[in-house]
């Protein structure tokens, strides 16, 4: 029986033997721990790298932590922090016609939130430009300013027809808060 897989994974050519192997690059291989999350939230491939006939892979994950952090301020005081966005803009390079709308990913917030649908315009060059206008505000778990700078934030960009991501952007929180001055 081994000796059959052999030779059905061999390939005789006049010069040279050629082996097939597994490609590893359409596919993400992950490690996965007992009794943490792992959640997919988008999968895709690039079409603009050409040196091999595999696409390369890519995909994002979510993942369960647990948060380490411990407030040195009264817990009994009124919660001063809080996360906003307002005027977020997205370039897409799509031909498609879809309306689209952002996901909001973090470890800081209970749950994942989507905005309202975006409004497109379309470019001579033919990306369209998405643009979020309406203010979003997010509630935290824990509203301490100190701990929120240390978070980071996911946002996805989905369309609203098959809830397929556009295109994602990470960011620490920090270094959105100091941009926004």
């Amino acid at each position: 029986m081994t000796e059959f897989l052999k030779v059905h994974y061999l390939h005789f050519s006049p010069s040279q033997t050629k082996y097939n192997l597994p490609s590893w690059c359409d596919r993400v291989l992950r490690k996965s721990y007992p009794l943490v999350h792992v959640f997919c939230q988008s999968y895709g491939c690039t079409n603009d790298i050409m040196t091999s006939d595999h696409s390369p892979v890519f995909s994002t994950f979510e993942v369960g932590v647990a948060s380490q952090f411990v407030s040195k301020h009264d817990p009994s005081r009124v919660s001063q922090g809080g996360i906003k966005f307002m005027n977020c803009v997205a370039t897409l390079m799509t031909k498609s016609k879809t309306k689209f709308f952002l996901e909001y990913h973090s470890s800081c917030l209970e749950k994942f939130v989507k905005s309202s649908e975006g409004e497109n315009q379309d470019h001579s060059d033919g990306s369209i430009k998405v643009r979020f206008g309406n203010q979003v505000e997010l509630v935290p778990i824990i509203s301490d300013p100190e701990y929120l700078l240390d978070q980071h934030i996911l946002l996805c960009v989905k369309s609203t027809d098959c809830d397929e991501s556009y295109g994602e952007k990470e960011g620490q929180l920090w270094s959105v808060w100091r941009d926004s001055f």
